[in-house]
């Protein structure tokens, strides 16, 4: 367990699963597996405006023809 983090069923499981299970994970607050880890992916798209930075929950509502900062991937809770 200590190499792993992994009990002995810990290791039967993620071996029988496919997964990466470990119940240290579970007692961090995390889920059993990683690979059931929810991730919630926020929806904001921001464009540059005069002088500054605008956001919104969906593309350009204004159709001003704003072109879209990034890829917003720094939004994603980990």
């Amino acid at each position: 367990m200590i190499a792993t983090d992994k009990t002995f069923s810990d290791l039967i499981i993620s071996f029988t699963s496919g997964k990466d299970c470990s119940t240290v994970r579970r007692e961090k607050g995390l889920s059993y597996c990683k690979e059931d880890e929810v991730f919630i992916q926020q929806n904001i798209f921001c464009y540059e405006t005069l002088g500054s930075v605008t956001c919104y929950e969906r593309p350009d509502p204004h159709k001003g023809g704003h072109q879209k900062l990034g890829d917003n991937s720094h939004n994603l809770i980990k």
